[in-house]
């Protein structure tokens, strides 16, 4: 009924899905165990290629999501990948059996999600269930869901299910069943306030360049004294104009970050070094810089914070 996730190793990984077997059977991954109900989901995206043509795809997360094989219930954010003019978000309320939807957010954004951009869905309450969205930090959706919300969708109306409890995971949509690969999430993490011990963000920010693209730079290192000597990196390249990065809930060990910019086959020098601590409890220390210029042109820095 619904489709599969795939992931890749290598830093980043690589999330996506591979296959859509029936109408609205989306590719779903759900987290396992038991979860609370106040929960917070966040994945930085990934574009290996920007699908375009014919509508639709689409990147999700999941909030108080129960499946089972003939049956999923609960919220998903979600945003198109692709350009104008087919850009929108959505918050959707799934009631049961497949196709039972309804996109429940009173404004709709016009906007897609692009490579490197951080999406973040929270939820709290009961009655109502207050669900909210953000891009790169900044809120782009909120909805009190009282049963009643919504007018786009198979399954909307007063009365219908407001749901209290679930888990977290993430989904993708693709129309065409042919651009699986192009997009994902390169990092994702879900908290629910009530564990210990959880991975924090680091979170990047960085003045775009005036021409050329940024290219993150990556590496865990014994020591913070190693930051200065690094001689292999991992490359993340960012989208054209992007400013933020997000790395989503890193393990306990010292951090290097860096940036390059590649003008058209020329390089910039390295910026200056930004570093992190990250502890195995969860708790951090950090030593990230304040942005400084990069080869006169950009600037680096960035905060650091439990998920």
């Amino acid at each position: 009924m619904w489709g599969d996730v795939r992931t890749t190793g290598g830093s980043p990984g690589f999330a996506y899905g591979v296959s859509e077997p029936t109408q609205y059977g989306d590719p779903t991954a759900i987290m396992t165990g038991t979860w609370g109900p106040d929960q917070t989901v966040t994945g930085t995206v990934k574009i290996n290629t920007t699908p375009t043509g014919t509508c639709c795809n689409e990147i999700e997360l999941r909030l108080r999501m129960t499946i089972s094989s003939s049956s999923i219930s609960g919220y998903e954010a979600y945003c198109s990948v692709m350009p104008s003019p087919n850009q929108y978000c959505h918050i959707a309320r799934w009631s049961g059996a497949n196709g039972r939807y309804c996109n429940i957010e009173p404004s709709t954004p016009s906007i897609n999600l692009v490579n490197g951009d951080v999406f973040k869905a929270t939820i709290t309450g009961s009655s109502p269930a207050v669900i909210t969205v953000y891009r790169n930090g900044t809120q782009i959706m909120q909805v009190s869901d009282t049963g009643s919300e919504g007018g786009q969708g198979t399954d909307c109306g007063s009365g219908r299910p407001v749901f209290t409890s679930g888990n977290p995971g993430m989904g993708f949509y693709d129309t065409a069943g042919t651009n699986w690969n192009f997009f994902g999430w390169q990092a994702w993490s879900a908290n629910d306030g009530t564990t210990t011990g959880n991975s924090p963000d680091v979170q990047l920010n960085w003045t775009p360049p005036a021409s050329g693209m940024v290219i993150l730079l990556k590496a865990q290192v014994a020591s913070s004294s190693e930051c200065g000597s690094v001689s292999a990196w991992t490359q993340i390249p960012q989208a054209a104009g992007a400013s933020t990065y997000t790395d989503n809930a890193v393990g306990a060990g010292y951090y290097c970050y860096g940036l390059i910019v590649n003008n058209g086959g020329a390089y910039s020098a390295v910026s200056n070094i930004v570093e992190a601590q990250v502890t195995a409890s969860g708790g951090t220390t950090a030593t990230l810089s304040a942005p400084v210029p990069v080869n006169g042109a950009s600037s680096f820095g960035g905060s650091i914070g439990t998920q």
